[in-house]
C-alpha cells in the first residue's frame, strides 16, 4: 500500500492563519516547515488557533537568506504581502514603498537559488497586476522556467455575499496544469465551480452540463460541503447550478446578538455621513470589502447592517430628504434603523473561515477588524490550492 507524502509549506505573511485554514479546507496532506509574520495581534491570533501544532514566533522576512531557503526546500510557497504599496490609501509608491521590502527580497531569493519550489499561490489586492512589484516577480519566474497563471477573483462569483477583488497569481515548476494556461489574468477558474448534486454512487459526471467545464472531483466536493443543506434555504437547485445563483442572503452569516450596542454606529458618525454608508438588511446578497479601516473610516471600508428588522431603508431615507439635518426628528430617523457594523464573527464567516476558528479574549474589536481586512477570502484560496495541487 503506498504511502501519501505531505506537501512541505512555506508560509509567509502568515497573518491569522487564512492560507493554514485554506490548506486544510483542502483536505490534502501537508507540513508546514516555517512561517513568517511580524504584526503582533496576527501572531496572536494564528497562535490561539494553531499553536498546539505549529506555535509561530515573530519572524522578519528580511532575515531569510537563501542558503536557509534552500535548506527548507518547501514543495508550496504561500503568500500575502503587504497591500498599501498597491492602493489608493497606501498612496500606491509601488516598489518604491518599504512595505514592498518584504516581496522584493523574496523574489531576489528566487532568483538567486537552485533548489526551487515546486509550486507558489500568492493573493494580493486589486492594483497590484499592473504593478512593477509583480512585473518583477513574473520576470524572475519566467526566467526560472515557472508556468504562470494568474487571476482576478472576487467571493461573489462563488456563492459568497460579499466584493472583495483581488489578484491572485498560481506558478509550477518542472510539473504542468491540468488545464491550458493563458497569458491573460482569467477572471474565473478553468475548471468548474457549479454546485452538482452527488449520485447515488457518490460521483459527478466528467464535465458540467451549466458552464461546460471539466469537474473536479475534489472542488465539487468542497462546494457541496460549503452550501451543506440546500433543503434548508429557499434556492432552486438543479443537477448543475452557478454559486452565484445559489448565494445564500446576509442573514445567514449573522450572529443572533441580543445586545447590538456595542456594535452600533455612533450618533455623531450617523448624522454626518449617513449618506455616504453601504446598508444591507437581511435579505441582501451582497457587501462591499471589509478593509482594515472597518468601524474607523466611513467611506470604502464595509457594509453597515440593519439591526431594526421593521426598518424600512427606502422609506426612511425618502423621509430623511425632507427633513432639516439640524432637526431632531432626522436623528430619531436615523436611530430607529438601529444600524450597526458587522461583528468580527460575521466578518470572518463572510470569508470564508470555520466556525472552529476564534480569537483570544485580550483582542480588541479595532484589532480584529485590522487583521481581518488585511486576510483573505479561505474558500477562494482553497479552490486554487485545488487548482494548483491537484
Amino acid at each position: 500500500m503506498s504511502t501519501v507524502t505531505a506537501v512541505t509549506v512555506l508560509e509567509l505573511f502568515s497573518g491569522i492563519g487564512g492560507m493554514h485554514i485554506a490548506l486544510q479546507e483542502t483536505g490534502k496532506l501537508f507540513h508546514i516547515v516555517s512561517s513568517y509574520e511580524i504584526n503582533p495581534t496576527a501572531l496572536a491570533i494564528y497562535n490561539y488557533n494553531f499553536g498546539h501544532k505549529h506555535q509561530i514566533k515573530e519572524r522578519n522576512i528580511m532575515g531569510m537568506n537563501a542558503e536557509f531557503l534552500e535548506n527548507l526546500h518547501p514543495d508550496l510557497i504561500v503568500m500575502s504581502p503587504p497591500c498599501q504599496p498597491f492602493t489608493r490609501q497606501g498612496l500606491k509608491k509601488d516598489t518604491n514603498d518599504a512595505r514592498c521590502s518584504p516581496l522584493l527580497h523574496i523574489i531576489s531569493l528566487l532568483k538567486s537559488i537552485q533548489k526551487l519550489p515546486q509550486m507558489i499561490l500568492l493573493e494580493n489586492v486589486s492594483g497590484f497586476e499592473c504593478s512593477e512589484a509583480r512585473k518583477e516577480l513574473i520576470q524572475v519566474l519566467k526566467e526560472k522556467e515557472y508556468i504562470i497563471q494568474e487571476y482576478m477573483l472576487t467571493p461573489s462569483q462563488f456563492g459568497i455575499p460579499n466584493s472583495r477583488l483581488r489578484y491572485f497569481l498560481l506558478a509550477k515548476h518542472s510539473s504542468r496544469f491540468c488545464f491550458h494556461v493563458s497569458e491573460k489574468i482569467e477572471s474565473s477558474l478553468p475548471v468548474c465551480t457549479c454546485y452538482h448534486i452527488i449520485s447515488a454512487v457518490g460521483e459527478f459526471p466528467e464535465s458540467c452540463s451549466n458552464c461546460k467545464k471539466t469537474i473536479n472531483q475534489s472542488i465539487s466536493l468542497l462546494i457541496n460541503k460549503k452550501l451543506g443543506k440546500l433543503k434548508n434555504h429557499d434556492l432552486k437547485v438543479n443537477n448543475s447550478t452557478s454559486l452565484q445563483d445559489l448565494t445564500l442572503p446576509i442573514s445567514h452569516y449573522l450572529e443572533n446578538l441580543e445586545d447590538p450596542l456595542p456594535f452600533l454606529v455612533k450618533k455623531n458618525i450617523l448624522q454626518k455621513y449617513a449618506k455616504v454608508f453601504d446598508i444591507v438588511n437581511s435579505s441582501s446578497k451582497g457587501s462591499c470589502c471589509f478593509t482594515k479601516g472597518y468601524s474607523h473610516y466611513v467611506q470604502g471600508t464595509g457594509s453597515v447592517y440593519i439591526h431594526n428588522p421593521k426598518a424600512n431603508l427606502n422609506e426612511t431615507f425618502k423621509a430623511l430628504n425632507d427633513i432639516e439635518e439640524s432637526d431632531k426628528k432626522y436623528e430619531d430617523l436615523l436611530l430607529s434603523l438601529q444600524l450597526r457594523y458587522f461583528t468580527p464573527r460575521e466578518v470572518l464567516r463572510l470569508m470564508g473561515f470555520p466556525e472552529s476558528f476564534d480569537f483570544p479574549n485580550a483582542c480588541s474589536n479595532k484589532q480584529l477588524y485590522k487583521v481581518l481586512g488585511n486576510s483573505v477570502n479561505v474558500f477562494i484560496v482553497t479552490l486554487l490550492l485545488l487548482v494548483l495541487l491537484e
